[in-house]
């Protein structure tokens, strides 16, 4: 007998569902953990930001060539919107 997607699919619904549920009561009986967790997410995403917007500028003062400034500019970008990231709350 051939088992259907008909059969597989509410299963792995109702298992995910009981995987989150776990989670979120994990997390509500230890917050800290998880603010924890972004504030060090945070503090790595400034340091990447720094770092894409150091290479940013040396790439901008030391690269030759007509795309080495629109790579500068977009990298630079991605920098500042990272440590923008990093700042919200």
């Amino acid at each position: 007998m051939a088992v259907g997607w008909e059969s597989i699919v509410p299963r792995l619904v109702k298992e995910s569902g009981l995987r989150q549920t776990e989670r979120v009561k994990a997390q509500a009986a230890n917050p800290r953990r998880s603010e924890m967790k972004s504030s060090q997410l945070n503090k790595s995403r400034f340091v990447i930001g720094i770092v894409l917007v150091v290479i940013a500028v040396l790439m901008f003062l030391f690269a030759k060539g007509d795309y080495s400034t629109a790579g500068a500019i977009g990298i630079g970008v991605l920098g500042l919107i990272s440590i923008a990231i990093s700042r919200r709350r």
